[in-house]
């Protein structure tokens, strides 16, 4: 994966991309669905999304601006958690990365499209979010709702920013197959519990919603069309056969 210079916010810089195993990748899947909880009680549902690799680079390379970057905002439908694809461009002066507005992108996975959504469209999905999904922050404190932005405490995040050439699109690179069909493989977006610090107002360790992405393909199972994680914990000194575990959670990395 290249280098780049892009920043998100705040004065941070891209930090080093973790790769996470098979193994490491479920432990953290499994922390989100013990953690994280639709109104405090049921289990969400939608917490692993796919959407087509073809549709999604036809959606970045559509824009008329150059896509550099995607904000991946967490939004929910009754209590199934949604993904919406927000582009993202570099600010010429300061490098930042920033939403292009309206860029908004939700995946029909039984259509097989993307849907375009304005900007209020989508902060409405998130809306829903951030009052409907509670957390137990550690094993020893109580379920509580998510913290708001411009409310008290550190805000949770309700996105997850992604460099698109060296993260996203450096991904595939090292995970597609040239013998297979492009149109086969796909983008997986994976709900996982982070371990995240605060300081100085949050000095201990506490979970924090986060995404991880992998590379997935449709294989034929038994005559039936199914959807495979290319994600193992066999030995790999690239991308291959790991999970981009995981981007710039926002807050607290970005404006």
């Amino acid at each position: 994966m290249q280098s780049t210079t892009l920043r998100f916010g705040k004065g941070f810089k891209k930090p080093p991309q973790p790769l996470s195993k098979l193994s490491e990748l479920e432990v953290y899947q499994s922390d989100f669905r013990t953690s994280f909880k639709y109104r405090g009680v049921s289990p969400l549902n939608g917490t692993k999304r796919s959407m087509s690799w073809v549709r999604l680079r036809e959606v970045v390379q559509g824009c008329p601006r150059s896509v550099q970057g995607i904000k991946l905002h967490y939004g929910l439908v009754s209590n199934a958690w949604i993904v919406v694809v927000q582009l993202m461009e570099e600010d010429p002066t300061t490098h930042f990365l920033e939403p292009i507005a309206d860029e908004n992108y939700l995946f029909n996975e039984q259509a097989q499209s993307f849907r375009r959504l304005m900007d209020t469209a989508r902060e409405a999905l998130v809306e829903e979010y951030l009052d409907q999904v509670w957390v137990r922050r550690t094993a020893v404190v109580n379920v509580g709702q998510l913290v708001k932005p411009n409310t008290h405490g550190e805000p949770d995040p309700s996105s997850t920013i992604f460099t698109w050439h060296d993260a996203v699109q450096g991904l595939f690179d090292d995970n597609v197959d040239s013998a297979l069909p492009l149109e086969d493989y796909y983008l997986v977006v994976n709900c996982i519990a982070v371990s995240q610090k605060f300081e100085p107002t949050h000095p201990n360790v506490e979970f924090r919603h986060g995404v991880a992405l992998n590379v997935g393909v449709m294989s034929d199972v038994n005559g039936a069309k199914v959807l495979i994680d290319l994600v193992s914990d066999a030995a790999s000194s690239s991308a291959r056969s790991r999970a981009l575990d995981y981007g710039n959670l926002c807050p607290p990395r970005c404006r």
